[in-house]
């Protein structure tokens, strides 16, 4: 059994009553993960909830190393995907709005890897590993990549600041 919720007030808890707590976004990964999704259709399931604006469904290092490997470059500068540009935007309007995010909690005081807070985190870091990636796997204008990101995708304080 499980509990699925898209309560932002429900999700911060892990578990309820021994019954595991979930969202929208963990069972497209479970149904991924059973085969009953592609990989593909997940990542457009995602893709097309962030540009619902869906609020807050991060990106992992897999999904935007793939979004800025994919991206053609022609004349020496990237060409911005629908992918890539629903990131960008979806990334930049939830720092903006990062002081409503619900910091980690639970019922037991164990803090809860899910939460709204690791958002920011999980998002900063598939940044700077998706970074890293297009050195190791991009055979055309890495530094092309690499400056996409920075400028558009990067955020030294991963909207932390607006929390003081």
């Amino acid at each position: 059994d499980i509990v699925w919720s898209d309560d932002r007030y429900v999700t911060v808890f892990e578990r309820r009553d021994q019954m595991p707590v979930v969202g929208t976004v963990d069972l497209l990964l479970y149904l991924k993960d059973v085969g009953r999704f592609s990989a593909a259709e997940c990542a457009r399931a995602l893709i097309d909830m962030r540009a619902a604006d869906v609020r807050f469904v991060a990106f992992d290092e897999d999904e935007l190393s793939t979004a800025i490997l994919e991206a053609p470059i022609e004349n020496g500068r990237l060409v911005e995907t629908k992918s890539l540009r629903v990131l960008r935007q979806y990334c930049a309007r939830c720092v903006m709005q990062a002081e409503m995010l619900k910091p980690p909690s639970s019922s037991d005081g164990t803090p809860n890897p899910a939460t709204e807070w690791n958002f920011l985190l999980g998002c900063g870091r598939a940044v700077v590993m998706a970074m890293l990636r297009v050195f190791e796997r991009s055979e055309n204008d890495p530094a092309v990549r690499a400056e996409w990101l920075l400028r558009n995708m990067y955020s030294d304080d991963r909207g932390c600041t607006v929390r003081q």
